[in-house]
C-alpha cells in the first residue's frame, strides 16, 4: 500500500515506471485511474452542457438542444476513452492484449474527439448568430451550418486517418502530400465559390441590409432586396425585373441602403434645370408635387435641395420616405412626369445634355 500511496501523489510515474511496480499495484492503480476518469466524464459532461446552454442564450432551438446533447454525450465517451488508454498501460496485462485494449482505446477516442470537435463547431457557428432574428438566422442554420458541418467532418477525418495511421506506425508522408497538393487544386478552382460563399455568411451576420430593403449599388442599379443566398444575392428593381449579384460585389463595394436608420423606404428624384433658369421656382414646383402625393411620409417630410453644380445646369434632388419598395418606385415616377408638366407649363428649362456629335440627347431627370 505504501508503493501505491506513492505513486498516486506522483502522477507522472503512472505510465513511465509502470512497469517497475508490482502487479497488484500496477491493478490498484488501475482501477484508481478508471475510476478518477468516470468521475471526470460526468463533470466535463455537465460542464460542457451549462457553458453550451449558456452559449446559445435562452433562444436555443431543438437543433442546437440535439446537438449540445451530443456534445455532450461525446466528450464524456472522449474522457473515459481517455481514462481507459491511461488504465490499460497501467494494468498489469500481456503486452499483445494490452497492445490491442489500447489500440482499441485509441482510435475510439480518436474517434470521438473528431465527432465532438465537428459538433462544437456546429454549436458555435449557430450561437454565433443569435443576434440575427427571422428568415435570416434559420437560413444561416439551414444552410451555411450543415455546409459548415460537412466541411469540417472532412478536414477532420482527413486528420483522423493520418493520427491513427501514425500511431500504429504507417508513413503518411505520401499520404499529406497528395492531400495538400489536391486541398490546393480545389481551392484554386473553387476560388470564386468560396469567396462569394464566405461573402454570403458575412452579409447574413455583419447584415448592412435585409430582405425587403430597398438599396443602391454602386453600378447604380436601385431595387428591393428578395434574398440573400449562399452565392448571390437576388434584387427585385422597379422593373420587376430580378438582378442577381454575386456576394462578393456587394461585400466589397459600397452600397446604399435606403431603408435605414428609418423603417420607411426612401426615394429621390433629380432634374438638371439650366443655369439660367428660377431655382427658387423649380424648389417650390417639386415640393408642391411632392406635398400632393399621399404615399410620401409626412414625418420626415421631404425635402428639395441642390445637390450639385455641373456642366449643363444645377442638379436638384427631391428626397422623401415611402411606406414600401413599390410605393417608392411608384412615387418616383409619378413626380418625374409631374415635373416635365409642370416645368414646361411655367417655363422652367430643363438643362440638355449634347452627345459626342453635338446633337441633343434628351432630358435626363
Amino acid at each position: 500500500m505504501d508503493e501505491l500511496f506513492d505513486v498516486l501523489f506522483h502522477p507522472a510515474r503512472w505510465v513511465a515506471d509502470a512497469a517497475e511496480l508490482r502487479p497488484l499495484t500496477r491493478l490498484y492503480l488501475s482501477l484508481f485511474i478508471a475510476a478518477v476518469a468516470f468521475g471526470v466524464a460526468l463533470a466535463v459532461g455537465w460542464l460542457s452542457s451549462r457553458w453550451a446552454h449558456r452559449r446559445t442564450g435562452e433562444s436555443t432551438s431543438e437543433r442546437n438542444e440535439e446537438t449540445i446533447r451530443r456534445l455532450r454525450r461525446q466528450l464524456i465517451a472522449l474522457t473515459l476513452f481517455f481514462g481507459a488508454y491511461l488504465a490499460v498501460e497501467v494494468a498489469p496485462l500481456p503486452g499483445r492484449i494490452a497492445g490491442w485494449i489500447s489500440g482499441v482505446a485509441f482510435v475510439g477516442g480518436a474517434l470521438v474527439f473528431a465527432r465532438a470537435l465537428i459538433r462544437l463547431v456546429a454549436l458555435l457557428l449557430t450561437s454565433s448568430v443569435n443576434h440575427v432574428n427571422g428568415v435570416e438566422r434559420s437560413r444561416l442554420e439551414r444552410e451555411y451550418v450543415p455546409l459548415a458541418e460537412k466541411a469540417t467532418s472532412l478536414a477532420v477525418s482527413l486528420i483522423f486517418i493520418i493520427v491513427v495511421a501514425k500511431h500504429f506506425g504507417k508513413d503518411v508522408t505520401s499520404l499529406v502530400a497528395a492531400l495538400g497538393v489536391g486541398s490546393l487544386a480545389i481551392g484554386l478552382a473553387a476560388q470564386q465559390t468560396l469567396g462569394n460563399m464566405i461573402a454570403g455568411f458575412t452579409l447574413l451576420v455583419d447584415r448592412p441590409f435585409r430582405p425587403g430593403d430597398r438599396i443602391k449599388l454602386a453600378s447604380g442599379e436601385v431595387g428591393e432586396v428578395h434574398e440573400i443566398g449562399v452565392r448571390s444575392t437576388r434584387i427585385v428593381m422597379a422593373d420587376n425585373n430580378l438582378l442577381v449579384v454575386p456576394n462578393t460585389e456587394l461585400a466589397n463595394s459600397r452600397v446604399i441602403n435606403y431603408a435605414l436608420p428609418t423603417k420607411s423606404t426612401r426615394g429621390e428624384v433629380k432634374v438638371v434645370i439650366a443655369y439660367d433658369a428660377d431655382v427658387d421656382r423649380a424648389t417650390r414646383i417639386l415640393g408642391e408635387l411632392a406635398d400632393g402625393d399621399q404615399r410620401i411620409a409626412k414625418d420626415p417630410p421631404p425635402a428639395v435641395r441642390v445637390s450639385a453644380f455641373i456642366d449643363r445646369g444645377v442638379e436638384l434632388t427631391l428626397g422623401f420616405h415611402a411606406n414600401t419598395h413599390v410605393d417608392a418606385a411608384a412615387v418616383e415616377e409619378k413626380l418625374r412626369r409631374g415635373v416635365l408638366h409642370r416645368f414646361a407649363a411655367e417655363k422652367v428649362q430643363i438643362a440638355y445634355y449634347r452627345s459626342s456629335q453635338g446633337v441633343p440627347s434628351g432630358m435626363p431627370v
